[in-house]
């Protein structure tokens, strides 16, 4: 679990699961309307605001594929933000938002990569991206954020690898 805010209002976290149903299935099936992948790799946005009761605000997924990650289902519970107090909303806010604040947790856990894809069409999700170091490919909506120093030939490979899968 990577703890990312702490005070008296609430403790957010993105934690790794297995299996993601129980904790996000709703919130998937709501914004997609299809079932969450059955396959990892699951982060899911939690704020804590009592011992015992969390809520799921948030929701990201990534495949592994050889060297690289594809991400895509990001998703923000905004039924469970306005349960959260004025106050609460008002930490989460400040620091840019479930999405980014999820985002940026998640790409620290993931290792041994060279590099995560993201196939986005939704302006908040791009600009959310690109403040995280993702740049634009040859091809529409897929952006990339390259993790190691590789060569341009190495990028080149990576692009049309992960343009195979679009969209996921």
């Amino acid at each position: 679990m990577k703890s990312i805010f702490s005070s008296q209002l609430a403790q957010l976290s993105t934690i790794e699961v297995m299996d993601a149903t129980n904790l996000a299935g709703d919130l998937f099936r709501r914004s997609f309307n299809a079932e969450i992948p059955d396959f990892p790799k699951h982060f899911v946005f939690l704020a804590t605001i009592e011992p015992g009761i969390s809520l799921t605000l948030g929701y990201l997924h990534y495949t592994r594929k050889n060297s690289i990650y594809l991400c895509g289902g990001m998703c923000v519970n905004s039924r469970a933000l306005r349960l959260l107090s004025k106050e609460q909303r008002a930490d989460i806010k400040q620091q840019d938002g479930v999405a980014m604040m999820m985002a940026t947790s998640s790409l620290q856990q993931l290792t041994n990569h060279e590099a995560v894809f993201a196939h986005v069409g939704h302006t908040g999700s791009y600009r959310i991206c690109m403040a995280k170091n993702f740049i634009a490919t040859p091809y529409a909506h897929l952006i990339v954020n390259w993790q190691e120093p590789i060569t341009e030939q190495r990028k080149q490979q990576l692009i049309e690898q992960a343009n195979q899968y679009v969209p996921f």
